[in-house]
């Protein structure tokens, strides 16, 4: 969320405890931030919501060093399976957890 528009939601609801998330169409909710966390790390992602797993992946499938740059990966029961009917575009498109982790 944009500073700015955090800033306005804050001084018209000065109670409100915002969660920030972060999250693709395919899998709804990846990622969130707490309340307490948001000023101090306002452009962080946060963390894995519950049953999902978040990665960042070099192009060879391995983790990445901390701080090194990557695919961003989100593994989990939210996550679509696929465009519906269209396995055309799921080959072009998607990757499985198991080609993009090997051994996890």
């Amino acid at each position: 969320m944009p500073r700015e528009t955090l800033a306005k939601l804050r001084a018209h609801l000065p109670k409100s405890k915002p969660f920030l998330m972060y999250g693709l169409t395919e899998a709804f909710r990846s990622t969130y931030l707490p309340p307490e966390e948001v000023d101090r790390r306002p452009d962080s992602i946060g963390k894995a919501i519950p049953n999902a797993e978040i990665l960042v992946l070099r192009e060879d499938g391995s983790a990445c060093a901390a701080h090194e740059p990557g695919e961003l990966v989100h593994r989990g029961a939210l996550v679509g399976m696929g465009y519906w009917n269209d396995h055309e575009k799921n080959g072009r498109t998607l990757q499985t957890a198991a080609g993009q982790h090997a051994g996890a």
